[in-house]
């Protein structure tokens, strides 16, 4: 998708991720078009994959996770089939928020939502307990300094 973006469609993009609730109209009159080529230009940024989902950004303290933390583990086995298995796996476990491989002494970071620090344990024990892992060491975020803003294009 190199340089496949002009400009109105960052603006469109811009917007959204700011605020996904914006209607077609909305977002059409901030940008001075149509509703229908919002909803053409919307439709294509999908299909292209610019956008993959929209959803809603939920408070976790509000919902009851009081903790929010990250675990940092080595998978020992990385061929296919160990992957796919360790995925599902984590899939399972209820509070795992999502999982990225990562470079350095690590090879995952798993993101992890609880109510508290004996579930964020429990959950930790669940993930160590996994074939071919081991759990090297878990963080928990005291403060959230700089919210996720999104991309800057």
């Amino acid at each position: 998708m190199k340089n496949e973006l002009d400009e109105l469609d960052k603006s469109i993009l811009r917007l959204l991720q700011n605020d996904g609730t914006l209607s077609f109209k909305q977002i059409g009159a901030m940008l001075k078009k149509s509703p229908t080529t919002i909803f053409g230009r919307i439709r294509k940024l999908r299909k292209k994959a610019a956008i993959l989902h929209t959803r809603a950004l939920l408070n976790g303290k509000l919902l009851g996770f009081g903790i929010t933390g990250y675990i940092y583990l080595k998978v020992f086995n990385h061929s296919g089939a160990n992957m796919e298995l360790f995925k599902s796996s984590l899939l399972q476990i209820k509070g795992v928020c999502g999982c990225t491989s990562i470079t350095g002494q690590n090879s995952m970071k798993i993101k992890i939502a609880a109510i508290d620090p004996i579930s964020f344990n429990l959950i930790k024990d669940k993930i160590a307990a996994l074939q071919d892992v081991s759990v090297v060491d878990s963080y928990v975020e005291l403060q959230e300094i700089i919210p996720d803003k999104g991309f800057d294009f």
